[in-house]
């Protein structure tokens, strides 16, 4: 199943749990929820509702290793029975007259998702890139007015502010807008300082890696480099124009690859002030997309 369907069908599972802060991982094909709000008459819910209907026996739920104390065990086959109940109540009129009913299941079902777009293409088109609206640039614009709807609850604002600062961040790596016969890098072998990678982690890390100093010494540095120019320039556009930027990078620098995938020192070297660029403007960009959504 996608990644989007899962994460949709355990957002309204936990909309009926009414469980609101928590932290979701991913364990092999398992996904974990953690949450101290997470109480006795939930747990009592989640065996009952999902392990025992799962699973068609009453006994699984006694035995059951998908729930704790504050975490909650979502496996392949929860999944896919959260997701036919789901499919069923889409289908009423009932449900889809009720306000608000699927606000967390449509948050979740966005996460994790990158851009991928057909090899050549020299922009984003959203009805032939992403025609179910969740992708990277739909995420950011879906989160945006989670944050900013004075009827959103405030448990859904916290989960759109963190999911607005890591889109943007990701939106601006240029591979997170990557081409589709290769998954954004995540498929092509390259060799890096005698290491053996995928493209996508050379652009996430690899050649960030070679900078001196730490994390916070590196930010501090590029933010002692930005131009006021600059500055006021990049306080402008929307996520669609970043994702065409992206696409833009990756035609002219990232994919002339050499024959033998050997990154060189010298494609190095011109990644390196490319990827310096990438993180200030991220930066920029974020601060002003909150100030403008918050007002």
């Amino acid at each position: 199943m996608l990644q989007s369907k899962s994460l949709r069908a355990i957002g309204q599972s936990l909309e009926i749990l009414r469980v609101e802060a928590f932290e979701l991982e991913k364990e092999d094909y398992s996904y974990v929820v953690r949450s101290k709000s997470l109480s006795p008459t939930s747990q009592w819910i989640f065996r009952n509702s999902v392990v025992e209907r799962v699973w068609d026996s009453p006994g699984a739920a006694q035995n059951s290793t998908q729930v704790g104390n504050d975490w909650l065990r979502y496996d392949s086959t929860d999944i896919s029975w959260l997701d036919a109940q789901g499919r069923k109540s889409r289908r009423s009129a009932s449900f889809a007259q009720v306000r608000g009913v699927s606000r967390l299941s449509q948050l979740l079902r966005t996460l994790g998702e990158h851009l991928d777009v057909a090899r050549g293409s020299s922009f984003y088109d959203r009805d032939l890139d992403c025609p179910e609206h969740n992708c990277i640039v739909e995420g950011i614009n879906w989160y945006l007015k989670v944050l900013s709807s004075n009827d959103s609850p405030l448990a859904e604002k916290e989960v759109a502010l963190n999911w607005i600062a890591h889109l943007v961040g990701d939106i601006h790596q240029p591979l997170h807008v990557g081409f589709k016969d290769d998954l954004g890098g995540t498929t092509t072998k390259v060799s890096f300082r005698g290491k053996e990678q995928t493209l996508h982690e050379v652009w996430d890390t690899g050649i960030l890696e070679t900078e001196n100093g730490s994390a916070k010494q590196i930010a501090k540095r590029l933010d002692g480099q930005i131009r006021d120019v600059d500055r006021k320039a990049w306080q402008s556009g929307t996520p669609k124009d970043w994702a065409n930027e992206s696409i833009a990078i990756n035609t002219r620098y990232v994919y002339p690859l050499p024959e033998n995938h050997e990154i060189s020192e010298e494609y190095a070297k011109r990644a390196l002030p490319i990827l310096r660029k990438r993180l200030v403007q991220a930066g920029v960009w974020l601060a002003w997309l909150l100030n403008e959504g918050l007002k």
